[in-house]
């Protein structure tokens, strides 16, 4: 059996142990618990943190949704502008063509409008010349049948002065070349060298 003595020390041994359990148990307590303390800290800072940064990311979807609204309203007036401007230009390319197909089409009427006057100035002058033609051989035969009639009118007038006489013409006179009057059977002769 054991004595009393060492049963007691067994008991103070044990005691012992147990305080120095408690303790040790005590001590891990209050570090878990700092650490935890510590953790709920860091986790506070961590939704502070989210709402910090969730209310920025709110604004940046407020100022995304205006953009987003504002381009859709750019895009739309773009698009607007861009049918305007192809339509315009299709416009611009028919009226283009168009004109093209004028110019064309003067070009050619210029051209045969160019060909006719052409032929209208050639009729014209030949026109022209067998008119003065025309003209030139109407006044040689007018000038022939003046003269004849002038010549016919003074021998008329001679016969009846000179009641079957002699008939006198005026003539020039070859060396004097001065204005004679000879019979017309001296004139007949030659005889153009005879003054007065």
């Amino acid at each position: 059996m054991e004595s009393n003595g060492t049963h007691s020390h067994k008991r103070k041994l044990a005691a012992e142990i147990s305080s120095s359990i408690d303790h040790d148990q005590m001590l891990r307590y209050q570090e878990l618990e700092t650490h935890v303390k510590n953790i709920l800290e860091e986790l506070q800072i961590i939704k502070n943190e989210n709402r910090t940064l969730k209310s920025q990311i709110d604004k940046l979807q407020q100022q995304y949704d205006q953009l987003a609204s504002q381009n859709q309203k750019e895009n739309s007036e773009w698009n607007q502008y861009s049918h305007k401007i192809h339509s315009e230009n299709s416009e611009y390319d028919t009226l283009v063509k168009q004109f093209e197909e004028r110019c064309d089409l003067v070009e050619s009427s210029n051209q045969t409008l160019t060909e006719r006057l052409d032929s209208c100035q050639q009729t014209f002058e030949n026109q022209l010349t067998n008119l003065q033609q025309q003209l030139n051989n109407f006044g040689i035969q007018d000038t022939k049948s003046i003269q004849q009639q002038s010549v016919d009118k003074e021998m008329s007038s001679f016969d009846e002065n000179n009641d079957g006489g002699a008939i006198i013409e005026e003539a020039l006179c070859t060396p004097c070349e001065s204005q004679i009057s000879l019979s017309t059977d001296e004139i007949q002769y030659g005889l153009f060298d005879i003054c007065e």
